[in-house]
């Protein structure tokens, strides 16, 4: 597995997150034809394999949740020095 920064694993998520929904609209949207013959006859067609699809978007969401733990794991460990006295930002203005 490639090693990422927490901020281009979010980038990464962001991007993936825009390729599911684009996949799940496709399937869809755009899994039949439809042809018709004269008024009441209508076939529908596949245009593609939706086992096929429906594989990829299952292997895009565990990829999505394995990100998202690994990155939550990261924040979990990671501390950060804070210069600004927490206390006195948040005591009352009186």
């Amino acid at each position: 597995m490639e090693k990422l920064t927490v901020n281009a694993a979010l980038a990464l998520k962001s991007s993936v997150e825009g390729r599911k929904r684009e996949l799940i609209a496709f399937r869809d949207k755009n899994s039949i034809k439809e042809t018709y013959f004269g008024t009441e006859n209508k076939v529908n067609e596949p245009q593609f394999d939706p086992k096929v699809v429906d594989a990829k978007i299952s292997e895009l969401t565990i990829f999505l949740f394995k990100l998202d733990t690994e990155v939550k794991r990261v924040n979990a460990i990671t501390q950060i020095d804070m210069t600004a006295d927490i206390e006195s930002l948040l005591a009352s203005i009186a």
